[in-house]
């Protein structure tokens, strides 16, 4: 179970720093992050992405990483 926290949790922060600098690539000013409830509701199905891939904590790991670049966040 620790291996799979650090995976996630692991991957989780590669994917927010590979988004914010391609958004810094594109010297974008403002990133628009869509909500995935419907997508959430779909993964309901397999317990593997509803107990390890957390939506929010990768919400949390791209806005701390926007921020510091100076990237606004807009949640829809």
């Amino acid at each position: 179970m620790k291996k799979e926290k650090t995976y996630v949790d692991t991957n989780l922060h590669l994917y927010s720093r590979r988004l914010i600098e391609l958004c810094v690539k594109a010297q974008a000013g403002t990133l628009l992050l869509v909500n995935q409830s419907n997508k959430e509701e779909i993964a309901k199905g397999d317990d593997f992405l509803l107990r390890n891939w957390s939506y929010y904590g990768l919400i949390e790991k791209i806005k701390y990483k926007a921020k510091m670049v100076g990237i606004n966040i807009i949640i829809e």
